[in-house]
């Protein structure tokens, strides 16, 4: 997979695929949530409307203030393919401050 993609086509993906999915659109200095799996709220332990209300400005916002700028650097500039990025930060939780993750991730395609 690789190239541009519909928000359709985005949706569908991070929906068929099991465990905890977030798609994002890079944009200057900021990561726009595109779609989620809905085991990502059980995670964060929050309603859906929580967390989109928390990354609506930028998905880093979620992020450990002092992990933000490696979470980002550590996918900017990334080539579409099938290069495995690897990233391992804090994320905010609600009620337990927060939670250490290791990410696995790909650029998929451009939006």
């Amino acid at each position: 997979m690789g190239g541009e993609l519909s928000l359709d086509q985005i949706e569908e993906l991070v929906g068929s695929l099991p465990g905890d999915f977030v798609a994002y659109w890079m944009l200057e200095d900021r990561m726009l949530v595109l779609a989620y799996s809905p085991s990502i709220l059980i995670s964060f332990g929050v309603t859906a409307e929580e967390f989109e209300y928390a990354t609506a400005r930028d998905a880093l916002d979620v992020v450990v203030e002092d992990d933000r700028p490696h979470v980002f650097s550590t996918v900017e500039g990334k080539p579409v393919g099938t290069e495995q990025i690897d990233c391992v930060f804090r994320l905010l939780h609600r009620t337990q401050g927060f939670f250490w993750v290791h990410s696995r991730s790909r650029i998929i395609g451009t939006y």
